[in-house]
C-alpha cells in the first residue's frame, strides 16, 4: 500500500467511532481495496447484479483479504472455505432462527431494511415473505453507501448454513428513516405480509421465487408433543360410576360425594393440582345433593354446560349451569 493510498483509507473518519464499535482491521482494509477493484471483480460476478457485483466481492475481501485476488476461485470459495455445493456457497443469507437462539426475528444490533416475497412456496400455501435485517451502521462509510460491517463475513453455523453478515445490498422497502447500513445479518421468514405487521414496511414488492423452498432446521422444528393422558385414578363411589366430559378441550370429572357434596375435577396439570394432575372443586356445599345419586350433564343453549343430579331430599333436582361466557357455575332451584 502506498503512501497515498495508506492516507486515502486512514482517513479518520474511524478516528471519532468508539474502539468497540469501529470495524475489524480486516474489513476495513477490504473497503480500500474494494475501492479499488470493485469494477473489475463486479465484471466476473453472477449473481443478483449489484448484490453479487458490489457486495460479494467486498465480503471476498473481509474474510480473504489478498488471498481472493492471488488465487484461483470464486468470491464463493474465498469467503466459506467450503466444498463446492455447501449451502453456505449459495450466496443467500442465512435465516435469523439460526442465529438469534431460535427466534425467527431480527436479532440485536439490526433492523429490518425491506423484503420480498417468494411465490409458490409449498411453506405458505402458495406465497412466502422474507424480511432482510440489516446491521445498524458502526462503520465508517463505504465506497458504496453502506456502512462497514462489524462482524465478520461467515457461515452461520457451517458450511451446511447460509452466510450472515456477507451481503451489502437492501431492498429498502422498511425502516426508509434510516439512511445507513452495515451488510444483512439474517433473514426473517413469515406467511404474512410484512407491511401488514410492521408500519415501517411499505407495500412496494420485490420477487425472487428461487428462495421459495428454503428453509432451516429451527423453522421447521417438530411440534411440541401431546398433552399428557389422565392418570388412571378410581374414585370412591356409590351407585352409579363417574361421569366424565371432554368440557370445552378439558377432561372433567363429575360424581357425588359420601356427604352429598357435588365434585368436579379437571385434569389440569400445574401448580393448583394434587400430585396426579387433578384441580378439585366442591361445587355444593355438603348435603346438598343425595348421597351416591346419579350425575347427568348435557351441552345446552349457547354452548352452556349442565349438570343434573337428585336433590337431599330425594324430591327435587339440583342443576347447576356452567356459563361459559362468565366463567361460572349457577345453580338453579327445581
Amino acid at each position: 500500500m502506498s503512501t497515498d493510498d495508506a492516507a486515502a483509507f486512514d482517513d479518520g473518519a474511524s478516528r471519532d467511532i468508539p474502539p468497540n464499535l469501529r470495524p475489524r482491521r480486516a474489513v476495513a482494509v477490504s473497503d480500500w481495496l474494494v475501492r479499488r477493484t470493485s469494477h473489475f471483480l463486479a465484471a466476473r460476478s453472477s449473481r443478483r447484479g449489484f448484490l453479487v457485483g458490489a457486495a460479494v466481492t467486498g465480503s471476498a475481501f473481509a474474510a480473504a483479504g489478498v488471498k481472493f485476488t492471488t488465487q484461483p476461485g470464486t468470491a464463493y470459495a474465498a469467503i466459506t472455505d467450503c466444498p463446492p455445493g455447501a449451502l453456505c456457497g449459495d450466496g443467500y443469507t442465512e435465516f435469523c432462527c439460526t442465529i438469534n437462539a431460535g427466534s425467527n426475528t431480527c436479532p440485536p444490533g439490526s433492523f429490518a431494511g425491506g423484503w420480498w416475497r417468494a411465490d409458490f412456496s409449498s411453506f405458505c400455501n402458495g406465497t412466502r415473505y422474507y424480511i432482510d435485517c440489516m446491521q445498524n451502521c458502526c462503520g465508517p462509510l463505504r465506497f458504496d453507501g453502506f456502512c462497514s460491517g462489524c462482524v465478520d463475513c461467515q457461515c452461520a453455523t457451517g458450511c451446511d448454513t447460509r452466510r450472515v453478515y456477507c451481503n451489502y445490498f437492501r431492498y429498502g422497502q422498511c425502516h426508509q428513516e434510516i439512511a445507513h447500513s452495515g451488510p444483512i445479518a439474517c433473514r426473517v421468514v413469515s406467511c404474512v405480509p410484512p407491511y401488514a405487521t410492521d408500519p415501517s414496511c411499505s407495500t412496494a414488492s420485490a420477487v425472487d421465487n428461487a428462495t421459495a423452498e428454503h428453509t432451516s432446521p429451527c423453522l421447521t422444528a417438530p411440534p411440541p408433543p401431546p398433552p399428557p393422558l389422565p392418570p388412571v385414578e378410581f374414585f370412591r363411589r356409590k351407585g352409579r360410576t363417574v361421569i366424565q366430559v371432554l368440557l370445552y378441550g378439558t377432561l372433567n370429572v363429575f360424581y357425588v360425594s359420601d356427604d352429598g357434596t357435588l365434585i368436579q375435577k379437571v385434569f389440569a396439570p400445574g401448580p393448583n393440582a394434587d400430585g396426579n394432575g387433578w384441580v378439585t372443586t366442591r361445587l355444593t356445599a355438603a348435603g346438598r345433593c343425595k348421597s351416591g345419586s346419579d350425575v347427568d350433564a348435557q351441552d345446552g343453549y349457547q354452548n352452556n354446560f349442565h349438570l343434573f343430579t337428585k336433590a337431599a331430599d330425594g324430591d327435587h333436582m339440583v342443576h347447576l349451569t356452567w356459563i361459559r361466557a362468565q366463567g361460572r357455575w349457577v345453580e338453579q332451584t327445581h
